[in-house]
């Protein structure tokens, strides 16, 4: 470690850097970090590493609906380029079932109403090969009251073999950062 007015052979801004961080009529060493020479760059390559990453980040969100027997999560983009607010995927599942359908990006057509958001789309079912209908319409605002306050109601329909199921289920919105 090099001291502060003793043995000194360094830049101009390390003696600058040695006047400022000196406590007075001492010889305290400085700070190991400033005592580089490549310290102006690392400082630079740093700063724009945070500021990059604190840019970029955007935080995932989506909807975990649910009844008794029926599950349906949906996940929105995570990229900015891509638009957050747009679907990613959307996992349709049974309780004693499973999967039923898993829909991904462009297989997800999500439709903007007055009061309700309709994100539909066609799969293969994971237990048969064959294709499933899935549409999930959710409430954009949330219930107020009751026993349902702060959860958002939604309809799903489900359409497989030719045999119809429809549902009501209750949502919650999500940001990744809590719990999933």
């Amino acid at each position: 470690v090099q001291y502060c007015g003793t043995n000194f052979r360094s830049t101009l801004l390390l003696k600058f850097q040695c006047a400022f961080y000196r406590p007075l009529g001492t010889n305290f060493p400085v700070h190991v970090l400033f005592m580089t020479r490549g310290y102006p760059m690392k400082l630079v390559i740093v700063t724009a590493l945070t500021l990059v990453s604190s840019i970029s980040v955007a935080m995932a969100d989506g909807f975990r609906c649910q009844n008794n027997t029926l599950r349906a999560k949906l996940f929105n983009e995570t990229q900015p380029g891509r638009g957050t607010r747009n679907p990613a995927v959307l996992v349709v599942s049974e309780r004693d079932v499973g999967t039923l359908a898993t829909l991904e990006g462009d297989e997800i057509v999500k439709t903007n109403g007055e009061f309700v958001v309709t994100y539909e789309g066609q799969a293969n079912s994971r237990q048969n090969g064959r294709f499933v209908a899935v549409k999930l319409e959710i409430e954009k605002q949330a219930e107020k009251d009751g026993i349902f306050a702060g959860l958002h109601l939604a309809k799903l329909l489900v359409n497989a073999d030719g045999e119809n199921r429809e549902a009501t289920l209750t949502c919650e919105r999500y940001l990744k950062a809590e719990r999933q």
